[in-house]
């Protein structure tokens, strides 16, 4: 090789005379100019030593260099400006017998730490976050839970907080293993789900279908459990996600614990316990309400619907050291002070089992009877090794025909499982017509108006 370009070289550059083959057609670069001459089967360079090319490769490659001389002239400096000199070099790379005629873009290098949602690089001027269980990092823009300004506030502050990307999330819940499965496939090793029960499947595909979805959980710390909320809420679209024994303070801000697509209203007690809050989706339109509520923690407000009546949700917690009998009492003095005419759904934890046969659960069921009320969930909602008990209820005066669904959720984020209902959402009348009746004053004559006035039998009011 490399005495065949000496000798390219030395040709090419004293002598400037080039043949080669293609084809069966022999083309000649002579003062910068391919012309077609006589038959040859090797390229020639005057009389030195043929050299053979692979077929048109080499005079497609001249002709493209030949059209785009910056680009060598760039790279090889002030001597590639002779255009006998590009040629040569070329032809050396040709000789050589290992050079690819198209090797197309360059196989793109994977990055060191790949974003987990776009997997593009993160460098170290860039925005991102970790991954508290994987390790993985995700772009600040690619993180829906986090603001720029939250970001910038956690760095400058130094604040420990914790976060968990959507795999992760998601891997956490215990029915990540389900939802990875097809719609006709079993776990292996496990028996076909009993139809006869509300299966997790079936509770997340009736949370996705048309209605207001009301749901409940005593979340015993919501603080760390913001990640498994967000991939709730991101699966079911709940209209609003009641929550008791959030265990906060004033010392945690709003965007600690927010959800993207929500609302957040707050009714905190300390850090060791208590407190109670409510997530409401961003397309709801709702009104706090300060209901008197002795005896209990809770919150109230007023969603407002199109074409429906105005629907008064509360969240309510009893502490279980707290007396019990004032909790009825507080309660019902509560719903008595609701107005007339309004749905009611009340959602929390009790400490009350109505499963048991007490003397506190008949005086709570027949506080329920005279206010009306009902409670939609009849199984057990907390569930230990030696005891299964109905804590958390929803009650409601909405009538059976609009509630779609009501039950259990079962993910454990929690020693509680979740409660839900469903509210039937009225249907949009089609192809009819809204008739307005109004009185044609084009006619009106005011002579013609008293006169009828006059005529008319007054003796029924004046008497």
């Amino acid at each position: 090789m490399k005495g065949t370009s000496g000798i390219l070289l030395a040709s090419i550059i004293y002598l400037g005379a080039v043949s080669l083959q293609c084809n069966g057609t022999n083309y000649q670069y002579h003062r910068k100019e391919w012309t077609k001459t006589s038959k040859s089967a090797t390229m020639e360079i005057d009389d030195t030593e043929p050299i053979a090319v692979d077929e048109c490769s080499a005079y497609s490659t001249l002709c493209w260099l030949e059209s785009t001389p910056s680009t060598l002239q760039r790279r090889c400096g002030p001597k590639a400006r002779n255009p006998v000199l590009i040629r040569t070099l070329l032809l050396c790379l040709l000789r050589s017998g290992d050079v690819e005629t198209n090797p197309g873009p360059r196989e793109r290098r994977s990055p060191k730490n790949p974003c987990v949602a776009c997997s593009r690089g993160i460098i170290a001027s860039s925005k991102a976050i970790s991954c508290d269980d994987c390790s993985k990092w995700t772009h600040l823009k690619c993180c829906l839970s986090i603001s720029i300004r939250d970001y910038d506030e956690l760095v400058s502050t130094q604040r420990e907080f914790s976060y968990l990307c959507n795999r992760c999330s998601l891997r956490n819940l215990p029915f990540y293993e389900l939802t990875m499965l097809k719609a006709d496939e079993q776990p292996v090793n496990q028996p076909a789900a009993d139809n006869s029960n509300t299966s997790l499947s079936q509770t997340h595909s009736a949370l996705k279908n048309k209605g207001i979805h009301f749901v409940h959980l005593n979340i015993r710390s919501l603080l760390p459990k913001i990640p498994e909320l967000k991939a709730l809420v991101l699966e079911t679209r709940v209209s609003v996600l009641s929550i008791t024994e959030t265990w906060l303070d004033a010392t945690v801000s709003d965007s600690e614990v927010a959800l993207p697509g929500y609302s957040i209203i707050r009714a905190d007690r300390s850090r060791q316990g208590g407190g109670v809050c409510m997530y409401v989706r961003d397309d709801r339109a709702f009104t706090p309400c300060g209901i008197p509520s002795d005896g209990m923690e809770a919150l109230w407000m007023e969603l407002n619907l199109p074409d429906s009546k105005p629907i008064t949700i509360g969240t309510v917690y009893r502490p279980p050291s707290s007396n019990a009998i004032s909790f009825v009492e507080g309660l019902e003095t509560a719903v008595s002070s609701i107005s007339l005419g309004n749905e009611i759904v009340i959602l929390g934890d009790t400490n009350i089992d109505t499963l048991k046969d007490n003397n506190l659960s008949k005086a709570y069921k027949r506080m329920l009877n005279s206010l009306n009320l009902r409670n939609l969930i009849s199984e057990p909602t907390r569930i230990t090794e030696c005891s299964r008990s109905c804590l958390d209820h929803i009650l409601t005066n909405i009538s059976t025909c609009k509630i779609a669904m009501s039950g259990t959720i079962d993910i454990g984020l929690s020693d509680h499982l979740p409660v839900f209902c469903t509210h039937k959402t009225a249907k949009a009348k089609f192809n009819s017509h809204k008739y307005i009746k109004i009185r044609c004053m084009k006619n009106y004559s005011q002579e013609l108006f008293l006169e009828t006035l006059m005529q008319v039998d007054w003796s029924a009011v004046t008497d």
